[in-house]
């Protein structure tokens, strides 16, 4: 909604308080209203952060928005605060949380939306299965459960380990991490196709740091984050994985089933 991005200190922090009183009267803001009012009184105000807040807002689900206005989002935010020493109380965070917990991953038709979420999902990503708390968790299962379970899966497969056992640097760090998170989100785009084996981008993490050099992982991190084409190669991979596992199977004419390819050995 452009309308906003033109207001003032004043008017921005006006509009603040009046959410603040529960007394917005610009028909503009009915859709989100009661969502605002469940998120504006959980952070800090600063006029760009609470831009964000509003444009985060602005770009949910009725649905979405319905379960931020039941208080199921208080209740995952107020948790995470309380397990998180130093996170600031801030709207950018909480827009930032927003949209990692409500986006519609199955239906993300833009690039640049994708590599979005895919620089920020590292916030909640590690330390979620951490923090282990059954609020965040039973927030969690309501508004978003794919997200979760995916985060608890990846938490238990995942080896981290082997990174400093190889001797990682900083920037194959940064590049392991960046593949990483491309890989979480396209697999929230994909769970569907993949039954939903939410232990597939661990394994294939873990199947990539066993067998290839820290330099190459660098080179992968790095295409992955800047290229337009990126999700359908992480799906040629994920395909790759999953079926050399897999027993397929095939119906022929005669209405028969018949095996057409094996476990690999």
């Amino acid at each position: 909604m452009d309308f906003y991005d033109k207001y003032t200190k004043k008017e921005a922090y006006n509009l603040y308080m009046s959410a603040l009183c529960y007394e917005i009267n610009d028909s503009r803001f009915d859709r989100i209203k009661g969502a605002l009012y469940e998120a504006v009184h959980l952070g800090q105000y600063s006029k760009d952060s609470f831009i964000d807040l509003l444009d985060s807002l602005f770009n949910l689900s009725d649905s979405a928005l319905a379960d931020i206005e039941s208080g199921n989002f208080k209740e995952f935010y107020t948790a995470y605060l309380s397990n998180s020493s130093g996170m600031p109380e801030d709207f950018y965070y909480m827009s930032l949380f927003m949209d990692i917990i409500y986006t519609d991953y199955k239906n993300i038709e833009s690039t640049e939306t994708y590599h979005c979420l895919s620089n920020d999902i590292g916030f909640l990503l590690r330390d979620i299965p951490v923090m282990n708390d059954e609020r965040i968790i039973n927030s969690l299962m309501k508004s978003n459960p794919e997200l979760i379970k995916l985060f608890m899966a990846h938490h238990d497969v995942i080896d981290y380990k082997i990174l400093y056992k190889k001797n990682y640097s900083i920037n194959q760090l940064m590049a392991y991490s960046d593949i990483e998170y491309h890989f979480i989100v396209s697999f929230l785009m994909l769970a569907d196709e993949f039954n939903h084996d939410y232990t597939l981008p661990s394994k294939l993490l873990n199947k990539m740091v066993y067998e290839l050099e820290p330099n190459v992982i660098l080179v992968i991190g790095d295409y992955l984050k800047y290229n337009d084409n990126t999700h359908e190669i992480i799906k040629m991979l994920f395909d790759r994985l999953y079926l050399q596992d897999k027993e397929i199977f095939d119906i022929d004419e005669d209405g028969n089933i018949k095996l057409i390819r094996e476990k690999r050995k």
